[in-house]
């Protein structure tokens, strides 16, 4: 085995470490999801530093117990939330000194990057990307939910956000839903399954969209009003995620008119859900359009993108 690269990412609910070599295998990886309380609907910032740093011990000692603490070549860390100016959220810090730390303590070099460009490498990576300069990625979550023009860069990526949401993310109106009905925080998961109960087409959400930008308040607000009157629980699932899919599609639509672009790649823990997968498939393959959807294990918050982006940064420096 020749190089190693360790990625570390803290993100607001996931501890994770990946470890990828020369041939973009991974080595190691290792995640441990942020624990909240059944009834609430996220954690402070503060919370979720301290629950990092009780984290990351734990999830570290298999590199050192694996032995390969002497084959890291370089340490990647996510360190900031997007690759703009003024991107910052204080669960990133954690990653950051830690990745100074152990780069420091291996005599290695040390690069930064942020958590959406570890998410589209990941992206890429497990989707088997096509190689191209110029394509659009969309980066459903419970914190984003943006349209991002993303050309390729060495090391890394240039991102211009052309639409999105501008209210409600796709993630936290699933989750506003889900805590609603009962359902433990992050909901995705448990509410996807709930979903598969559900009657498709008898309960209507209407999706909310002008130009390329999305607002999910409104449909929360109907989707509330359904659980209030008592309706079948899993009917307002599969609405909620129909609601979400027809969004994501007549925005795109409305993008790859502008752009001409057909190629596009989807990340983040809402785009692994089945039905809006399904559904986009559906209804924007037959009009020649690409999509290429990150793979579910590598679609939540994991630390494999930015491993990988470690490999590449030291390759071009």
């Amino acid at each position: 085995m020749g190089k190693i690269y360790l990625g570390v990412d803290t993100s607001n609910y996931t501890t994770s470490i990946a470890l990828v070599d020369d041939q973009k295998k991974i080595v190691l990886e290792k995640r441990k999801l942020l624990e909240v309380q059944k009834g609430k609907r996220g954690l402070r910032q503060s919370e979720a530093v301290f629950l990092h740093m009780r984290n990351i011990s734990e999830i570290l000692e298999d590199i050192e117990n694996e032995g390969f603490k002497h084959k890291i070549g370089a340490v990647c860390a996510s360190t900031k939330p997007r690759p703009i100016e003024n991107s910052y959220m204080p669960v990133f810090q954690v990653s950051k000194t830690l990745g100074q730390t152990i780069a420091k303590f291996l005599d290695v070099p040390f690069y930064e990057t942020s958590h959406q460009e570890g998410h589209i490498m990941a992206g890429i990576w497990s989707s088997k990307f096509p190689e191209l300069d110029r394509f659009i990625s969309v980066h459903l979550s419970g914190g984003t939910t943006e349209f991002i023009l993303t050309e390729q860069r060495k090391g890394g990526f240039s991102e211009k956000v052309i639409g999105g949401s501008q209210d409600l993310k796709a993630g936290q109106f699933i989750d506003r839903i889900g805590v609603a009905m009962g359902l433990k925080f992050p909901c995705g998961p448990s509410f996807e399954q709930l979903s598969k109960k559900g009657a498709k087409g008898r309960l209507i959400i209407p999706s909310s969209v002008k130009d390329n930008l999305i607002s999910f308040s409104g449909p929360e607000t109907m989707a509330q009003r359904l659980i209030y009157q008592k309706e079948r629980e899993s009917d307002i699932a599969i609405a909620v995620l129909h609601c979400i899919a027809k969004s994501i599609e007549k925005a795109l639509l409305n993008i790859i008119n502008q752009t001409n672009i057909y190629h596009i790649l989807l990340v983040g823990g809402v785009a692994s859900n089945e039905y809006i997968k399904q559904y986009l498939l559906d209804r924007l393959s037959p009009k020649n359009i690409h999509l290429f959807f990150c793979l579910p294990k590598y679609s939540l918050d994991n630390g494999v993108g930015v491993a990988l982006l470690g490999r590449q940064k030291n390759i071009y420096n």
